[in-house]
């Protein structure tokens, strides 16, 4: 008996076993994105960086990427330039009417993520509104005219 009560006390858990491990702290974003985009025009995209409640200044990688509906390259990824409070920039135009996706891939403190959005950009084709209809539920959307 006396060797059982040994191998449970043995297998306990520690009482500071959660700081053992790592402990997530979730990167956060918020779009900051026109309501129209029109052809031509210098649009300015911007997001809004927040760990733990708090701003993050000084991000270890904040990169903006457009493409197509057919996932071609329109704006290749590049470093967003910080303009303080935990915002980040890119200014892009666009030679033409479409449905466009714009990616941000962020890090910081070893929180990685990589959110994705669907800009409207002028008029849509009867085609590209169907493209529209079928896009994933599960996928952030926002909707530019």
């Amino acid at each position: 008996m006396l060797i059982s009560i040994l191998m449970i006390s043995a297998c306990s858990v520690r009482s500071d076993a959660e700081n053992l491990y790592l402990k997530e702290e979730p990167l956060e974003i918020e779009f900051h994105l026109p309501t129209t985009i029109s052809v031509g025009d210098e649009v300015i995209m911007e997001v809004l960086l927040t760990q733990n409640d708090q701003v993050v200044e000084s991000a270890d990688l904040v990169h903006f990427e457009i493409t197509d509906k057919n996932a071609t390259i329109i704006a290749s990824m590049e470093e967003a330039i910080e303009i303080g409070k935990g915002i980040y920039r890119r200014t892009v135009s666009f030679k033409q009417d479409g449905l466009y996706y714009l990616e941000v891939h962020a890090e910081n403190n070893e929180s990685i993520i990589t959110p994705r959005r669907q800009l409207i950009v002028g008029t849509l084709t009867d085609a590209m509104l169907d493209s529209l209809e079928e896009s994933p539920a599960s996928e952030e959307t926002e909707h530019h005219h």
